[in-house]
C-alpha cells in the first residue's frame, strides 16, 4: 500500500503495533486497515484528511464511478502483458454486476506518457547526490547526445541524471500541473484502476542494472520502465491499494492497482475489501 503520506510500516511511531504484529505480514484488507489506522492517529494533521471515512463513493450521490485507465494509451514503448490486461478485462464485467459504473476513458484523464516521463525524470534526479563524479560526467555526456525528439522513458532517466537546478524546477512545475490535473478527475471519479506492474513476477537479474530489459509478451523493454505503472501515483501524491485479481498461466499472481483521490487512502482499501469479499483475496502459496 502507498498512502497519501508515504506510510511506511515499521517507521518509529508504529513501532508498538509492529512489534505485535511482525510476525504476521500484511495479508488482506483487515491489517491494512489496522496499519493505516494506527500511523493516522499520529500524523493526520492536515483538516482535509480528517473527515475520510471508510464508506465509497461518499462524496456525490451518484453511484460508483469508477475509471479503467486504458493501458495503450501509456504508450507502446512500455507494452503490458496480455495475462495482466486480460485480468483487468475480467475483473470489469463481475464489478458491473455489482453495480460500478466503469469508463475505459475520461475526459480529464491525464496525459499518462507524460506522468511517466515526469515521474522518470524526477526519480532519477533525487538519485544525483549518490553518483560518483565520473558516472555524473557520463551521464552529462549522454544527457547532450540526446535529440530533443528522443521523449523515451529512458532517456528522460538520463536526462534526470545530469538535470540542473533550474530544469528540476521545470519538472517540478510540470508535477505540479499534472498533481492539478489528477485532482480535478476525482471530482467526477472514485477510483483509477490499473495495473501495478507490466508483467508478473520475473527471475531475479544481477547484471548491471542499466544494461537489463524486461521481457514482455516478446517485447525488450528496458528495465526501469517497470515502475511506470507505479509512478501514477507516487508523482502526485495519491493513494494506492494493489491486492491480487488471478494468476498467470504459470501460476504467478496478477494483482490490480486501485488508485483514489488525496487523502483517501481508506476508499482505495475499502474498495480492495469489496473486491476480496466478492471475488475473494489472497491465497498462500504451497509450501
Amino acid at each position: 500500500m502507498r498512502g497519501s503520506r508515504k506510510i511506511v510500516v515499521g517507521q518509529q511511531w508504529l513501532s508498538g503495533w509492529w512489534k505485535r504484529e511482525r510476525n504476521c505480514p500484511l495479508r488482506g484488507t483487515k491489517s491494512l486497515c489496522l496499519g493505516r489506522n494506527q500511523a493516522g492517529g499520529v500524523i493526520e494533521h492536515q483538516q482535509i484528511g480528517a473527515s475520510a471515512t471508510n464508506s465509497l463513493c461518499h462524496r456525490r450521490d451518484t453511484p460508483g464511478s469508477l475509471i479503467f485507465i486504458c493501458w495503450c494509451s501509456i504508450g507502446t514503448r512500455c507494452p503490458t502483458a496480455a495475462s495482466i490486461t486480460g485480468a483487468l478485462n475480467a475483473l470489469a464485467g463481475p464489478l458491473e454486476k455489482l453495480g460500478c459504473r466503469i469508463s475505459r476513458d475520461h475526459p480529464k484523464l491525464p496525459d499518462l506518457a507524460q506522468t511517466a516521463r515526469t515521474y522518470r525524470q524526477l526519480l532519477a534526479a533525487s538519485f544525483i547526490a549518490d553518483l560518483s563524479p565520473e558516472t555524473i560526467e557520463q551521464m552529462n555526456a549522454r544527457a547532450k547526445a540526446l535529440s530533443p525528439d528522443d521523449q523515451s522513458y529512458s532517456a528522460a532517466v538520463v536526462r534526470g541524471l545530469a538535470i540542473s537546478h533550474a530544469d528540476w524546477i521545470r519538472q517540478n512545475r510540470a508535477r505540479v500541473g499534472l498533481r492539478a490535473r489528477w485532482l480535478d478527475l476525482f471530482h467526477d471519479i472514485d477510483l483509477v484502476l490499473c495495473p501495478p506492474m507490466p508483467t508478473v513476477a520475473f527471475p531475479h537479474d544481477h547484471s548491471p542494472q542499466f544494461g537489463r530489459q524486461l521481457d514482455i509478451d516478446g517485447v525488450k523493454v528496458p528495465y526501469g520502465d517497470q515502475s511506470i505503472w507505479a509512478g501514477i501515483a507516487v508523482l502526485v501524491g495519491l493513494p494506492a491499494t494493489t491486492m491480487p485479481i488471478g494468476k498467470s498461466p504459470e501460476g504467478l499472481p496478477i494483482g490490480v492497482q486501485i488508485i483514489g483521490g488525496y487523502l483517501e487512502d481508506r476508499t482505495t482499501i475499502a474498495f480492495a475489501e469489496l473486491i476480496e469479499r466478492e471475488f475473494g483475496g489472497f491465497t498462500p502459496p504451497p509450501r
